[in-house]
């Protein structure tokens, strides 16, 4: 069992994220009972080469094919929500995660710290989550040393307190 600062205290509670879309995140938020609200709602994001394509859905609308994402917006209309945001670092270019741990995306990894900490909220990040997905082809030893990188850098080069990483 894994504790960390953001586990329920009574072993008996599970946290209840909802997600993955704004429309549909705030749809069901308008149709439940108070005692059915989300504890924490889950939204995506990328790190990748091309770099033009990085960091879309936390400050703006982005639709990629699953419906709107917006974090930002989230955070606004959900107060009391955590959120789970899932950092897509996938290497479709066959670079990008010795892009990442070479430094080559040390400007997003600023920008993403910048975005976490003014949440203001816990932020469960699933780094490179489906990390053993086929289909998205990671080098197990180069995904290790990108997810050890982007956690490290958040936590120890920017002092990023209010999240923990999520291995999924």
């Amino acid at each position: 069992t894994v504790i960390s600062k953001y586990t329920p205290r009574d072993q008996d509670k599970r946290l209840f994220f909802i997600g993955r879309d704004v429309d549909s995140i705030m749809e069901y938020v308008a149709n439940m009972p108070r005692c059915a609200q989300p504890d924490g709602f889950t939204t995506y994001t990328c790190i990748q080469d091309p770099p033009s394509g990085s960091l879309k859905g936390l400050d703006a609308s982005v639709d990629l094919g699953g419906g709107k994402l917006n974090a930002r917006m989230l955070l606004a209309n959900l107060p009391q929500a955590a959120l789970s945001l899932r950092l897509d670092i996938a290497d479709r270019s066959g670079t990008n995660l010795k892009h990442i741990v070479n430094g080559m995306h040390d400007h997003h990894l600023d920008a993403l710290a910048r975005f976490i900490l003014s949440a203001g909220r816990p932020v469960f990040l699933s780094v490179g989550y489906h990390f053993d997905a086929q289909w998205l082809k990671y080098e197990p030893h180069s995904y290790i040393r990108a997810f050890r990188k982007i956690v490290i850098h958040l936590r120890v080069s920017k002092k990023v307190t209010n999240f923990v990483s999520v291995w999924q």
